[in-house]
């Protein structure tokens, strides 16, 4: 039986799924905290005693260039290139030392390829900050998709331990100063809409 480690930042972006049991694929749950630091440090300790199969990330994230999120509906994003770049880098007004990682690409694992394929998921890149940008996204912010909080923590991590790494993210607002607003209109009706088509993934007759 393959283990797919699910990570979420809160626990309401996985509560449908829990030790949900799929044939020869088992859910295992960890909710990680919010922020980078804390979703790195969560997903390192977990590894210190198991060793899962793949590694799937499930949660929200914000769009760079969307036209509005308000009429968009429900969209979801498949993600295995992950930047951590905030405001002030993106605007040329700091940067960080060279050793310092500023994208990662890590493998997608079969199980989650399956259900970004099944679940109707578009491919995008997530920029991973420190703070929600509030700022409206301009012509620097060009190249990047989709803003989280939590990916590239998890994405370095599993890099190290060469497991399988997978974002799969329902996006729930516009970058800039109505984001979080949108968020909170948007995330508990977005989230349960995509667990329901990650169950309906892995349950679909041809995986």
């Amino acid at each position: 039986m393959r283990r797919v480690l699910v990570c979420s930042a809160i626990p309401e972006e996985q509560e449908m799924l829990g030790w949900y049991v799929a044939r020869d694929v088992q859910l295992v749950p960890l909710i990680c905290g919010i922020g980078n630091v804390a979703a790195a440090v969560s997903l390192a300790e977990y590894l210190l005693s198991q060793t899962p199969d793949e590694i799937l990330f499930v949660g929200s994230a914000g769009a760079y260039h969307s036209q509005s999120q308000e009429s968009a509906g429900f969209r979801a994003v498949a993600s295995n290139v992950f930047f951590q770049r905030d405001v002030s880098s993106i605007k040329g007004e700091s940067s960080k030392p060279p050793l310092m990682p500023l994208v990662i690409e890590t493998r997608r694992g079969p199980i989650a390829a399956g259900i970004a394929m099944r679940s109707g998921c578009e491919d995008g890149s997530v920029n991973c900050v420190d703070s929600v940008t509030l700022i409206p996204p301009g012509s620097e912010f060009e190249g990047l998709d989709f803003e989280n909080m939590e990916c590239f923590g998890l994405a370095w991590v599993a890099h190290k331990k060469n497991i399988p790494f997978t974002a799969i993210l329902a996006i729930t607002n516009d970058v800039g100063p109505l984001g979080s607003d949108q968020w909170r209109a948007n995330y508990r009706a977005y989230s349960r809409e995509l667990q329901k088509r990650i169950l309906n993934g892995l349950t679909s007759p041809d995986l």
